[in-house]
This record gives C-alpha cells, structure tokens and sequence, in this order.
C-alpha cells in the first residue's frame, strides 16, 4: 500500500503528511537512469520533513522518492 494510499486511511489519526514521511530526497536532473539526489531531508528522531523545497532554475527531469516511517517508497516524476 502507498503512501497516498496510508495517509487517506488514516486521515483521521495524522494531522500532517509529514509526520508519516521518513525522507524525500529529490534528483533535480533525473536522466532517467541514475538516481543522484541533489536535496535529501532526513529529519532528527521524532522530527518531520520540511515539506517544501526551492526547484532550482537550471531543474530538468525532476524525479521525488518518498520513504514513509514503514520504508516503504514511493518514486515519480515532477517535472
């Protein structure tokens, strides 16, 4: 089950995303092969994930993986 999936069934029990998030790490220039992430958010034990990230100017393919607190992942294209 995915992220998405969790956080719509447990919407009544999460008050944010974040607090179900245990990275995000972002590859700015995704060549669609080799995942090189150029913006990784670990936070401390019992933090949350900023949640919002700057895109730089120069962004092309960008690719997100998101590792929720079970490490179970989810990977798409943004951009």
């Amino acid at each position: 089950m995915n992220l998405l999936r969790k956080l719509s069934l447990m919407k009544e029990n999460v008050k944010d995303w974040k607090e179900m998030v245990e990275s995000v790490m972002i590859d700015f220039n995704y060549d669609g092969v080799v995942f090189e992430p150029q913006e990784v958010d670990v936070p401390p034990k019992n933090g949350m994930v900023k949640g919002e990230y700057e895109i730089p100017d120069d962004a092309a393919t960008i690719r997100v993986k998101i590792t929720d607190l079970l490490s179970e992942s989810l990977e798409l294209d943004v951009r």
